[in-house]
């Protein structure tokens, strides 16, 4: 089956028969693991995206949670288990990081990068305004990264999932956090995500309609829509093999 990354929480509409709200999640199938990161606003649209998806959220294997905003973190519950691993930043909420203890998940705190499962990373902590970790998953074209809000700047974001893995930066997703910038900064940011070499580019969430117009300009068929209950196959990805 190869890698396949299904987004299953999002406001970018996407698949008609798709919960649409604000935040993000994004359901990763690689190797036989499933991995949520981040979880999106509200529980109850989350397991239901999921139960459209054909998801088990009893089979979730690992969640990754990219900061700490209601948006990314609040539909947790849909999917929590005891003995679930949860990747969170260190500097999240003590009250928080012991409710899930006592409730009896695995927290681990990423300050760096490290394994999530298999070819799955996180990147840990990068260090911002607001800090945030983000996803790498490794597959034969090159590294997939994974962003909740690109707080950080989602060019740190790109250098660093390629300092952590090596390679190139096959595809990025998520969101970017452009919505009030400039048409000058947003080419900038272009023009750096160029220079790092990422192939193929699927904006979402916070990237603002004026960024999600110049991102599919400077990409062209290498601009991807990934919205809502959408799920694209890595290796089938030149064919554009978007599933809803």
């Amino acid at each position: 089956m190869g890698t396949e990354i299904s987004v299953v929480y999002n406001n970018l509409p996407g698949a008609s028969r798709f919960i649409t709200d604000w935040g993000v999640s994004y359901l990763v199938r690689s190797g036989g693991r499933k991995i949520l990161f981040d979880t999106g606003g509200n529980p109850v649209i989350l397991r239901e995206n999921l139960r459209r998806l054909g998801a088990d959220p009893e089979e979730i294997d690992a969640v990754v949670l990219s900061h700490y905003h209601l948006d990314h973190i609040g539909g947790l519950g849909a999917v929590f288990k005891p003995g679930l691993k949860i990747f969170l930043l260190p500097l999240f909420p003590e009250g928080f990081k012991e409710r899930l203890r006592s409730e009896g998940a695995v927290v681990i705190e990423a300050d760096r990068p490290r394994p999530v499962a298999g070819e799955i990373w996180t990147t840990g902590e990068i260090k911002g305004y607001i800090p945030e970790q983000s996803l790498i998953i490794k597959t034969d074209r090159g590294a997939v990264v994974l962003i909740g809000c690109s707080h950080p700047g989602v060019e740190k974001i790109c250098r660093r999932a390629r300092q952590a893995i090596g390679g190139k930066i096959y595809l990025v997703s998520g969101g970017f956090h452009l919505g009030g910038s400039s048409r000058e900064e947003i080419k900038n940011i272009i023009q750096g995500l160029k220079s790092i070499g990422v192939e193929k580019i699927a904006p979402n969430h916070c990237t603002g309609s004026l960024a999600l117009r110049m991102f599919m300009e400077a990409w062209g068929d290498d601009f991807i829509h990934l919205g809502v209950g959408e799920t694209v196959n890595i290796d089938d990805i030149e064919n554009r093999e978007i599933k809803e």
